[in-house]
């Protein structure tokens, strides 16, 4: 049987010296001593896996800043109605924000044509830099990459970095490898000339 941890005459929670046998007291499960004050601060034994341990409380829900930037409400972007400023979703119409910083109706519609379109922005980059790689189609896909990357060069750095350097290489790709395509034919054509 292992010794109970206040008989070495130390409380078992403070790890100080036990008082004066009426400053202290002693647990009737596991008979550790205490003093009597850390007893009751603590509302019961130190020691674990006793009768006597005082409930466990449970975690509070973590709180959400009631406000953002001095304001406790804002209106929805999407439907009007007026919800908290830390929300994260409408209650009303059920639109979801990517943060709780409040947006405008024209940011808003912004951010959500983007997330329909960033599949196909996806695909179109990957697609690219495919054409781009194979020699009859690499003009096509070198010139169509070099617009294409301009004209949506805001949108692109919504998706991860990937996708744009795949857009950027199949510019570079497709556009070399024309570049090197029109050399070969005329330093062909001018050996041909040369020739008997």
């Amino acid at each position: 049987m292992s010794t109970p941890a206040g008989a070495s005459g130390r409380c078992s929670i403070c790890m100080t010296e036990l008082g004066p046998p009426g400053e202290t007291t002693t647990c009737a499960a596991c008979h550790t001593a205490y003093h009597r004050d850390c007893w009751d601060e603590n509302r019961g034994c130190a020691v674990y896996g006793c009768s006597e341990v005082p409930p466990t409380e449970g975690l509070r829900a973590v709180e959400v800043a009631s406000s953002y930037w001095g304001q406790e409400e804002k209106a929805c972007p999407q439907c009007g109605a007026t919800i908290r400023a830390a929300a994260i979703r409408c209650r009303s119409c059920g639109a979801t924000f990517e943060a709780a910083q409040p947006e405008d109706q024209h940011a808003f519609s912004r951010r959500q044509d983007l997330s329909r379109r960033k599949p196909g922005l996806r695909r179109m980059a990957v697609a690219l830099f495919v054409l781009g790689l194979i020699p009859c189609t690499a003009p096509f896909a070198g010139f169509t990459a070099l617009f294409w990357t301009s004209a949506n060069r805001e949108d692109l750095k919504a998706l991860p970095p990937i996708h744009a350097a795949l857009a950027r290489l199949a510019a570079l790709i497709g556009i070399g490898q024309t570049f090197f395509a029109v050399i070969a034919v005329g330093l062909y054509a001018m050996l041909k000339r040369g020739g008997p």
